[in-house]
């Protein structure tokens, strides 16, 4: 359970399931090559049973929103009739999930786990694909979007200033006194 992993941070790349293998392994090779351009991004990298990709990283300072944020960035070049594949993230932010119910629980898979699929029985293998265990600290998750050209604003939790009307009412000067 993902709510049990203090300072870890999942960004899960899920790359558009109805492509074909060799589309997916292209879009896989451009987003490992944006990673691995950067010599000091020490991130685990699991390629997904779907194709898709885990970046393992650690929140570091950033006060993320939520422990489970589905959906939030999209490929700039998706458009409806070419989605190329969508981010989520997973982190502790808290030490529960927002979900009461077990079934709804993120839990992190690990590398060279074999899991079974939840619409079908397929048993489903997720591949270490740069030896993740040897990396001692893991590199901040603002250094993994800033690599792959995606906004840190869409998960940071940014308190806005907070609009308050007050309503003015003349209260009698006698009313002040006690």
């Amino acid at each position: 359970d993902i709510s049990k992993c203090p300072y870890l941070a999942v960004v899960d790349i899920d790359v558009d399931k109805k492509l074909d293998e060799s589309n997916r392994k292209i879009i896989r090779d451009d987003i490992l090559q944006q990673l691995n351009s950067i010599k000091s991004l020490k991130v685990g990298l699991v390629q997904t049973a779907h194709g898709g990709i885990h970046i393992y990283c650690d929140m570091g300072k950033n006060k993320l929103r939520q422990n489970s944020m589905s959906g939030i960035i999209k490929s700039q070049e998706s458009n409806t009739l070419n989605k190329r594949y969508g981010v989520d993230v997973f982190a502790c932010v808290t030490p529960y999930n927002e979900e009461i119910q077990a079934k709804t629980l993120r839990w992190v898979v690990l590398p060279e786990s074999r899991v079974k699929d939840k619409d079908s029985d397929i048993e489903l293998q997720y591949t270490d694909l740069n030896h993740m265990w040897n990396i001692p600290k893991l590199s901040d998750i603002s250094k993994v979007f800033k690599a792959l050209n995606f906004d840190m604003n869409l998960i940071l939790d940014i308190d806005k200033p907070k609009e308050t009307k007050i309503n003015k009412q003349v209260i009698p000067l006698q009313a002040q006194l006690v």
